[in-house]
């Protein structure tokens, strides 16, 4: 029995002696706790650091990007720094480990092993030289899509579009100009050639460039580097330049799309053009037909205006139309579907020198409120029942130089706002003023006037008999006496 006992008292101790090295070395690993933070931080830091820096090499050069394995690298840095930020959430939590608190010295020596686990995962990671591949050249794209708009129900523009793809499929043409006036569709009629897929299979790249009002060649050449990928460092000297991008269209088919061409411009001194393939092919939209000619051009598209069946299926799409500006356009006439645009609250013509007539009816726009026809030869007589009408802008060569139209203004007496443009036409206006000052004299709801009153007492009598004025009433004038 007392065998049986020693027996057992051995076995207690060398139990116990287990249990108490097991509890020192969690308490000594414990102790460690704050070291072992501080290296995982120390560490952290360092793998953050290195993907900071390769972050910034890849973003400083816009003609590279981060390899597969670079950006799974990246991944796994931040899975680490999210792991190591709980594991100093609970180090924050448990505090230092203490003989009065029973949970930090079991607890805390975890911890402390978790710290040190996981240093040694990051500082292994580091080692593994896991950014050493980290950037790869950009892939140049054959196409930049620019979402072109649709223009199947434009025929003009449809007529554009397609002669200037039977010129693209002529061997002998190299270079294509596109002409007419602002606002007819041009740019869309390029970016439909950008963006047409039979195009995309007849060329191996399709370069679209943007011309400004005054394009510099060096603006051009950086411009065409940025889109094949290639640094514009270093080439400062336009010759190299050229000597660059004509290097890197070397055996490719290419298509140079030339929008807002406001000049000539050297394409072989900008891309080094006749060392191209000469199956490369050129496409410019310019304002102008002069431009065109300017820039060689073996054929030459002229973009009519919309015909009437074009405006319509225009304005029919758009009924919701609350504001329609032509102003500056050379438009010779206003399609019968503009009556369509029932919603349509504005109508801004001013400058539109070769309008004469609306060809539509007027009527239909029955919420229509501003209108502005200065510098137009469209007559009173057409505009006269829009009575509802509060805002309108016009010039003398309304009223009709050769046949004045009298006692027609009298009709707009919801009126506003009104504007009376007389320019170098002082002395026809002089024959007209009475009656109108009389007209405009007795609107009631006028609150801005711009007028010209060639003698002072004819604003005297304006004064005097306008029932705004009397009422002081809040208006904006602007007066000119011999104007």
């Amino acid at each position: 029995m007392e065998a049986v006992a020693g027996g057992l008292a051995v076995k207690a101790y060398e139990e116990g002696a287990k249990l108490a090295g097991c509890i020192k070395s969690k308490y000594d690993n414990g102790n460690d706790l704050k070291e072992n933070y501080d290296i995982l931080k120390s560490e952290e830091r360092k793998l953050g650091a290195r993907r900071d820096d390769i972050e910034a090499e890849i973003n400083r050069d816009k003609r590279m990007q981060a390899t597969g394995e670079c950006q799974n690298c990246i991944v796994s840095v931040k899975k680490i720094e999210e792991q190591v930020s709980k594991l100093e959430e609970k180090y924050n939590s448990k505090g230092k480990p203490s003989w009065k608190k029973p949970t930090t010295w079991i607890s805390g020596p975890n911890l402390s092993e978790s710290m040190a686990k996981k240093s040694k995962e990051v500082r292994l990671l580091s080692k593994d030289g896991i950014f050493e591949t980290v950037v790869v050249a950009k892939s140049v794209k054959p196409v930049e899509k620019m979402g072109a708009p649709n223009i199947e129900d434009k025929q003009s523009l449809q007529r554009a579009f397609h002669g200037t793809l039977n010129y693209l499929n002529r061997d002998k043409i190299r270079r294509i100009g596109i002409w007419g006036t602002v606002g007819i569709g041009k740019t869309a009629i390029m970016q439909n050639l950008n963006d047409n897929e039979d195009i995309a299979k007849m060329f191996n790249i399709i370069i679209w460039v943007t011309m400004s009002n005054n394009p510099s060649v060096q603006r051009l050449k950086e411009s065409i580097l940025g889109r094949l990928k290639l640094s514009v460092e270093g080439t400062s000297i336009i010759e190299e330049a050229a000597q660059r991008i004509s290097e890197e269209l070397e055996g490719k088919k290419c298509l140079i799309l030339l929008d807002k061409v406001g000049q000539k411009i050297d394409l072989h001194e900008i891309m080094g053009f006749r060392n191209l393939q000469k199956d490369s092919k050129v496409v410019l939209a310019s304002r102008y037909g002069r431009n065109c000619y300017d820039m060689e051009v073996d054929e030459l598209i002229k973009v009519e205006i919309l015909s009437d069946e074009d405006a319509w299926n225009m304005f029919e799409k758009i009924v919701d139309l609350r504001v329609l500006d032509f102003h500056v356009t050379a438009i010779e006439s206003l399609p019968s579907s503009l009556s369509n645009l029932i919603q349509l609250l504005g109508l801004y013509l001013n400058s539109c020198n070769h309008l004469r007539n609306f060809q539509f009816n007027i009527e239909a726009l029955v919420k229509h409120e501003a209108l502005d026809i200065r510098g137009t030869q469209v007559s009173l007589l057409e505009i006269g029942s829009l009575r509802q009408v509060r805002c309108l802008h016009m010039s003398l060569s309304n009223f009709g130089m050769e046949n004045p139209i009298e006692g027609e203004i009298s009709n707009f007496n919801s009126l506003e706002e009104l504007s009376i443009e007389v320019c170098s036409s002082k002395l026809w206006w002089d024959k007209i003023v009475d009656s109108v000052k009389k007209e405009v004299a007795a609107w009631e709801k006028l609150t801005s006037l711009r007028f010209c009153f060639p003698e002072v007492d004819c604003l005297e009598l304006f004064v005097s008999t306008s029932p705004v004025w009397k009422k002081n009433s809040c208006m904006t004038f602007q007066f000119a006496n011999e104007c």
